[in-house]
């Protein structure tokens, strides 16, 4: 009897142990379970977070490109290169799309990324100069609308442009300066300096701030390393102009309303061409790249304002994009499809 006793003490202590191992086990897995499950909830809260912090502007790749060719174009460099989509970041809380802008090397097999940019929805352009340092610095604030770039329009200008006069001008100085406000809210100028037997001369697209400031940056073309500041008086009649950096002419001073009428010249008929709506044009992202030139002058019949011709091509397959007569007032533009076509209305100045 004894011996059973012995037999069911120990068989009830095996049980027991038996039960508070599987009590144990249990307890581990509705603890791994309970842990999981806390996991997942943390996992599907940090899912609109971190949503949040790498989300994708709502807008498409057409849309950046122009934005970035906007910039480009901007600030004068070459606004026909090949843009490609790198990814998503956050810059402050501003969501981004991050772009670069670059060139195929001649066999095409080879793609340098030359300048990087990050644009979001709101229109902010963000620059990123690897040289100096990889950080993002606001470029500037456009607007894409209906396949354009805007800028913010000059606040109480009573004049949409015309030839501006330096206050110092003598018989050994000459200083001109040439304002056209375009239709999407941009400005485009033309700079002509002259001193002492040395002509200078530039153009480029300003996009004017709220303050009535604008910014010309050479340092991102090859061509110098200053910075010329732009401002307007309230109504637009005065212009003063700020340097910043080395120039063999000084531009600096106030430049007084003269005319409305302005004759600008080729390099800035070809800026005003890839400033137009890329529906226009066709100087878009899937004809890129493309080289683009004056091949002749024209004279109207009736008129005396002249103009220039200018050819766009395929650089890659030499194929013509269009054939573009720019009135030298910028007061209109014909678009030719071939050597052979009509003349097509798709620019008129109303201004």
């Amino acid at each position: 009897m004894e011996t059973v006793t012995k037999y069911l003490c120990v068989l009830v202590i095996i049980c027991t142990a038996m039960t508070e191992c599987y009590c144990s086990e249990t307890l581990n897995v509705m603890s791994d379970k309970a842990q999981n499950d806390t996991m997942l909830q943390q996992v599907k809260i940090a899912e609109p977070i971190k949503k949040a912090l790498v989300c994708e502007p709502d807008m498409d790749f057409f849309s950046a490109c122009n934005l970035v060719s906007g910039a480009l174009n901007i600030l004068d460099k070459n606004s026909n290169s090949i843009i490609m989509k790198k990814g998503y970041d956050i810059i402050g809380n501003d969501p981004v799309m991050v772009l670069s802008a670059g060139d195929n090397s001649v066999d095409g097999s080879k793609y340098t990324a030359l300048y990087h940019f990050a644009v979001s929805e709101s229109g902010n352009i963000y620059y990123m100069d690897i040289v100096k340092g990889a950080e993002w610095r606001l470029l500037m604030t456009l607007i894409f609308t209906q396949d354009r770039v805007q800028g913010f329009p000059l606040v109480g200008c009573t004049v949409t442009g015309g030839m501006y006069t330096h206050s110092g001008r003598s018989e050994i100085e000459n200083k001109a300066l040439t304002i056209k406000h375009l239709p999407s809210g941009l400005l485009i100028f033309e700079l002509n300096l002259f001193s002492r037997g040395e002509n200078m001369g530039f153009s480029g697209i300003l996009n004017v701030d709220e303050s009535n400031h604008a910014l010309y940056d050479s340092s991102f073309n090859d061509s110098g390393k200053y910075k010329l500041n732009f401002y307007f008086s309230a109504d637009g009649k005065e212009i003063r102009i700020v340097r910043e950096g080395e120039m063999t002419i000084i531009p600096d001073g106030v430049y007084r309303y003269a005319s409305g009428c302005i004759s600008i010249k080729a390099a800035t008929a070809i800026k005003f061409i890839e400033s137009l709506p890329s529906v226009l044009t066709s100087l878009n992202i899937y004809n890129t790249p493309y080289t683009i030139e004056c091949i002749d002058t024209y004279k109207y019949s009736d008129l005396c304002v002249g103009g220039f011709v200018i050819k766009a091509k395929h650089t890659e397959s030499g194929n013509c994009i269009g054939i573009f007569l720019v009135a030298a007032d910028l007061s209109s533009v014909y678009r030719i499809d071939d050597d052979l076509g009509e003349p097509v209305l798709i620019f008129k100045n109303r201004n």
